[in-house]
């Protein structure tokens, strides 16, 4: 089995594996914008805001992470 995966004559990660990375560069990509949306959104100054904000970073970067490893899970 390993002989004839050795021999396969696809090189490189082919199409789905790029469409893949790039879907998950979008990802991370409308995260961010997310991230600093809700930021900007939440202007309180005490330390009950930082604990909410830390959470939403948190809670988006954890999303986006399960979305990722979706993708890259998937065939």
């Amino acid at each position: 089995m390993t002989q004839d995966f050795n021999e396969s004559p696809e090189s490189g990660w082919g199409l789905p594996a790029t469409l893949k990375i790039i879907v998950a560069i979008v990802v991370m990509i409308i995260a961010g914008g997310a991230i600093f949306y809700v930021l900007d959104l939440l202007s309180l100054e005490n330390f009950k805001t930082l604990a909410v904000k830390t959470g939403l970073v948190g809670g988006v970067l954890v999303i986006a992470g399960l979305v990722l490893g979706l993708l890259t899970r998937g065939k």
